[in-house]
């Protein structure tokens, strides 16, 4: 996670994003990142299918 967070960290400061902007969207991505149990995001489809087949 702390090399996904620093290359967003990055680009938002190549983006000239205001500072308090930068540590407002770290937050909420490291929450998102939290609340799915660290899971890779490649990996939602693929849940969202297996659990559309089993209904």
């Amino acid at each position: 996670m702390p090399l996904f967070i620093e290359s967003v960290r990055a680009e938002l400061r190549v983006k000239h994003y205001s500072l308090q902007t930068e540590k407002s969207y770290l937050v909420w991505i490291r929450r998102f990142i939290r609340f799915h149990d660290l899971k890779h995001p490649k990996i939602f489809s693929t849940l969202k299918l297996n659990n559309s087949s089993a209904t």
